[in-house]
């Protein structure tokens, strides 16, 4: 989904900034280069239900400001599109495929019942969202 590309030399990864890298792609919530291997590590912090505890999820929602929940629909829904669109045809899955132990036709069904799961997700997390906000709102009109 990302494509990747070299940073001038001394850039450094602002969420783990004491090694070098080689890999870095673009991330929308950031807005700055992160590496490869932080690119996903987001995705995969965000991929549960519930939320773990982890310093390096902790580190993400301060640099946002995101709560759990809105780092999931910001995080997946991007991951939601790129699924759907390569899997709307059989030649574009075909091209897209990169696991050499499936067959074609098994592989697209994983795909398939991966967005379906990663879209009951964002559907929960979208619904949390809901729920807090308004409980925000009435808890901010019993405020005298």
């Amino acid at each position: 989904m990302s494509e990747y590309f070299t940073m001038p030399e001394g850039y450094r990864c602002p969420l783990c900034p004491t090694h070098d890298d080689d890999d870095f792609c673009w991330h929308h919530l950031l807005s700055t280069p992160i590496c490869r291997a932080c690119s996903h590590e987001i995705i995969n912090l965000v991929n549960d239900e519930k939320r773990i505890d982890d310093s390096a999820l902790d580190q993400l929602e301060a640099v946002t400001g995101l709560s759990y929940e809105e780092l999931q629909v910001a995080v997946l829904m991007p991951e939601i599109r790129h699924k759907e669109k390569i899997l709307k045809s059989r030649d574009f899955a075909a091209n897209h495929q990169n696991s050499p132990q499936f067959e074609l036709d098994e592989w697209i069904e994983m795909e398939r019942q991966e967005l379906a799961r990663t879209r009951r997700m964002v559907a929960i997390a979208k619904a949390r969202i809901r729920v807090r906000k308004k409980a925000e709102q009435r808890s901010e009109k019993e405020i005298p």
